[in-house]
């Protein structure tokens, strides 16, 4: 078991042996406009979901002072 600063690092010297394919700029650029794009949906999704939370809120309260 390490402790500290014992941990085992990556040397840029051993890095610099190996080839690390990415693909074209245009595709890379495809990718982070889906991402952006899913993230941007993702977080309409969550508030979507709190503006539910506080009407179920709201509707409880309401069902409440009803005696239901």
């Amino acid at each position: 078991m390490y402790r500290g600063s014992l941990y085992p690092t990556v040397s840029e010297n051993l890095l610099s042996d190996y080839i690390i394919p990415l693909p074209p700029l245009h595709e890379q650029q495809a990718i982070v406009s889906e991402i952006e794009k899913l993230l941007s949906e993702l977080e309409n999704g969550k508030q979507q979901l709190q503006i539910a939370q506080q009407q179920l809120k709201v509707y409880r309260q309401s069902l409440l002072k009803v005696g239901f």
